[in-house]
């Protein structure tokens, strides 16, 4: 028998806010391979190999975590070791008397972070692997390991599944979600808050019913150090821990020896059974006196392993090296890794078109807060809207403003959470409907304001439309008059501070329904606009490569001219000009520059000039363009090949390819800012905005 643990490594790394103190391995996969193969070894009755099929980086954390895993007798033959890619670290932040305080992904001093967001696991398990005799553990349900699970049950092998987290299907639909996770298991494993959303979002009364998703004998949910509920066949027990450890230094991996002991016991269970005959099937499963004794056992173990640092009993924090510490504690080694690396804009435009396409299959066409929604515009011409986002959603809310009305006249403007809640909108709120723009729709900001007085709000958001209400309802808003328009997207989470799929995405639900098209004809669209905005600005980038070198130096200057109908694009480009932190950036209404403002080119003037423009030409137009031409430094030109909606749409997607064309140009990663600590605290304020 095999017991094999799957999944990409991972170094613990323990820290204070001045240094580190020590390193060990972790990952509650790689945990729970440790303790079965410990307490088998201790039971001796079972001939076994641990096995660890996973990956790690070729560095100083990868080594680690292959020399502790061969001295705890678990191969390692069959870890892929990526000479590209760092090893994934978790930060374990202690406090002045070396107590957990919390876990991050990144380091407590430098802020620097060493964890790749997709699985780099192979799907391809090795057929050596694959036997109905082996037990897997996995913690993960994204698509590599879905797919190793299906090689798996093919040859009948006990699968266990320990769940800790629900990033991985916080966004996708309901259907989608039963797929990925129904299949017959092993042992399933769940804490608390997987369970409770679970039973929320398949809208069960009780933890059993989660075995009509998770096909097992036993499916286990944690409830903190106090209990346990556990289901074995169709009998639910709840046991309680009589032996907690109050002065727990370090809670890491307790959850984890709990599951392999439950693991270990089945497979003791197994055994002793295949040596009997005639068994009557009710002795085959466990009694409330087994389990509790199971239990008894794994905490009396659990209360040890908490008052010492480290995820694994018997395995001591280790020294680091002063080779590892000087790497991680190296501020300005961290910055010039970062001049090189362009990963995060560049995987999200690599991903954009399949992100878009998910998102849209996964759009409801007939939902009703869509269509109410066109409805109202088509015939309510006495209603009001004021479109509402910031940060990346601005954008989307800008580009719906301006093409609502462009198509049907109505009074419409944009503003942002802030500025909304300081407008006093008493008179016309009974006909005031205001349309947010928001990643998790639930923001502090956003419902702040949702408790305020409107018509109808609708909410455009990635959040699924059950989810929010619930978490809405739960912050007391009153969701009859709340209409959510939920684009759910099943693809991998967009990283990085700059907003590309976020904006581009929510601009195109709103295009959608505004132009009446199918989803299947929008996709169709935003492919073919996409590969054309792509081959134009490479195109361009290439001809003037170096003019633009001068042009897009750090610390530049850079002024952005636009109208009515390139306001969204100006937004955008502005935006992430901005929140790089490498250019400062003037915007202008054409027109208004002629009051006055161009003083400042001609006194103070900027190094780039972006001129935004739809393709027909107006005389203003071509004056302002003959002035630029005389003052500017560097005048770009971004126009459309299109009119109206088409132009603007046509544009903004032409917009996120520029930006990545720059960070291209400048060998470096503008979704991923040099933020300091201070700045990130107002970015991180979550309170009330007035």
């Amino acid at each position: 028998m095999k017991i094999i643990g799957i999944g990409d490594l991972v170094l613990d790394v323990y820290m204070n806010e001045k240094e580190i103190i020590g390193i060990t391995s972790g990952m509650s996969f790689a945990n729970v391979i440790y303790n079965i193969t410990r307490l088998l070894k201790e039971d001796k009755s079972i001939e076994f190999e641990s096995i660890i099929y996973g990956v790690c980086g070729n560095d100083i954390a990868g080594n680690i975590i292959l020399k502790e895993l061969q001295e705890s007798g678990i191969q390692t033959k069959y870890i892929t070791i990526k000479d590209k890619k760092d090893t994934r670290k978790f930060y374990i932040y202690l406090d002045e008397n070396s107590n957990f305080v919390a876990s991050k992904k990144k380091n407590y001093i430098t802020k620097k972070e060493s964890w790749y967001s997709t699985s780099i696991v192979k799907k391809d398990i090795p057929e050596e692997l694959l036997s109905r005799e082996n037990i897997y553990v996995l913690g993960s349900v994204s698509k590599n390991f879905r797919d190793i699970m299906d090689m798996i049950e093919e040859k009948e092998g006990k699968i266990c599944l320990d769940l800790g987290h629900i990033a991985a299907f916080r966004y996708i639909s309901l259907s989608k979600l039963k797929e990925m996770l129904t299949r017959k298991y092993y042992i399933v494993n769940l804490n608390e808050r997987v369970a409770k959303y679970l039973l929320t979002r398949f809208e069960y009364n009780e933890y059993k019913e989660l075995k009509q998703i998770f096909l097992t004998d036993m499916l286990i949910i944690t409830k903190g150090k106090e209990e346990i509920e556990i289901f074995v066949k169709d009998i639910r027990y709840v046991l309680k821990n009589g032996n907690i450890n109050y002065t727990e230094k370090d809670p890491s991996g307790a959850g984890d020896l709990l599951f392999s002991h439950y693991i270990v016991a089945n497979i003791l269970r197994e055994n002793n059974m295949k040596t009997k005959k005639d068994i009557k099937e009710e002795i085959q499963y466990f009694t409330k006196q087994e389990l509790e004794e199971i239990y008894n056992n794994a905490n009396k173990e659990i209360y040890n392993l908490v008052s010492k640092l480290g995820a694994r009993i018997r395995v001591d924090i280790k020294k680091p090296t002063e080779e590892f510490v000087k790497i991680e504690n190296t501020e300005e080694e961290s910055k010039e890794v970062k001049e090189k690396n362009i990963n995060k804009l560049k995987n999200a435009i690599e991903k954009l078109e399949e992100r878009v396409e998910s998102a849209l299959l996964n759009y409801n066409e007939k939902a009703e807060a869509g269509l109410e929604l066109l409805k109202d515009l088509e015939t309510n011409k006495n209603q009001k809207y004021i479109c509402i986002g910031s940060g990346g959603s601005s954008i989307p809310s800008e580009f719906t403003k301006t093409i609502i009305n462009n198509t049907f006249g109505v009074d419409i403007q944009t503003m942002f959470p802030k500025e909304y809640l300081e407008t006093n909108t008493e008179k016309y709120m009974d006909y005031l409907n205001i349309i947010c723009f928001s990643y998790s729709g639930s923001s502090p900001e956003i419902v702040q304001l949702l408790n305020g007085k409107y018509n109808n709000a609708y909410i455009v958001t990635k959040a699924n439309e059950e989810d929010l209400k619930i978490s809405l309802e739960e912050k007391n808003i009153d969701i009859s008059k709340i209409r959510i328009i939920s684009y759910n997207n099943e693809s991998s989470k967009e990283r990085g501070f700059l907003s590309i799929e976020g904006i581009i995405v929510p601009s195109l639900i709103m295009y959608m329904l505004v132009e009446k098209k199918k989803k299947e004809e929008m996709i169709k669209v935003f492919k073919e606009q996409l590969e054309k905005q792509r081959e134009k600005v490479e195109n361009y980038f290439k001809e003037n490569i170096e003019g633009l070198k001068k042009a897009f130096k750090k610390k530049n200057i850079i002024d952005i001219y636009y109208d009515n109908y390139t306001k969204p694009i100006m937004c955008d480009l502005e935006s992430k000009i901005v929140e790089t932190g490498i250019y400062r950036c003037t915007t202008h209404e054409k027109k208004n520059f002629s009051h006055g403002r161009f003083i400042t080119l001609e006194k103070y003037p900027s190094d780039v000039q972006i001129y935004l423009k739809l393709k027909k030409d107006t005389r203003y137009d071509d004056e302002l363009l003959k002035y630029l031409s005389i003052y500017s430094k560097n005048l770009i030109i971004l126009e459309a090949d299109e009119e109206n909606n088409n132009g603007i749409l046509e544009l903004l997607i032409y917009s996120q390819l520029f930006i990545y064309e720059i960070s291209k140009l400048l060998k470096k990663d503008l979704s991923n800012p040099d933020y300091s600590e201070d700045s990130m605290k107002i970015y991180r304020y979550n309170k009330e905005i007035i």
